[in-house]
């Protein structure tokens, strides 16, 4: 059985290697095409995940070029949040079957 430690450094091999992440950090600078909302919900979810005691990278970019909100190291196969704003659930759906993880969570704002 892997340690947690295994399964966070699993997971964090599936981001993309040329970009530096900090874990458990939500980044002070927000990305400009996301509302004001969308970024304090991301901090929200955050917040609450490493309070319980996870790891998490907010604005992960996986080797594949798309990015989740907020990925959670802690889950063996990788666990996304993506919030959603103005997107249907139809085209959040297709865009979280391209990530690599085994589960995503969608959170309406």
């Amino acid at each position: 059985m892997k340690t947690i430690e295994e399964i966070r450094n699993d997971n964090a091999r599936r981001l993309n290697k040329m970009k530096k992440y900090c874990r458990n950090v939500v980044p002070v600078k927000r990305c400009l095409k996301n509302s004001l909302e969308h970024y304090l919900k991301q901090c929200e979810i955050a917040y609450k995940l490493v309070e319980e005691g996870c790891e998490v990278i907010v604005e992960a970019e996986f080797e594949n070029g798309k990015i989740a909100d907020v990925f959670v190291l802690d889950f063996i196969g990788g666990l996304v949040y993506e919030v959603l704003e103005s997107e249907t659930i139809a085209d959040c759906k297709k865009k979280t079957e391209l990530y690599p993880v085994k589960k995503v969570i969608m959170v309406k704002i």
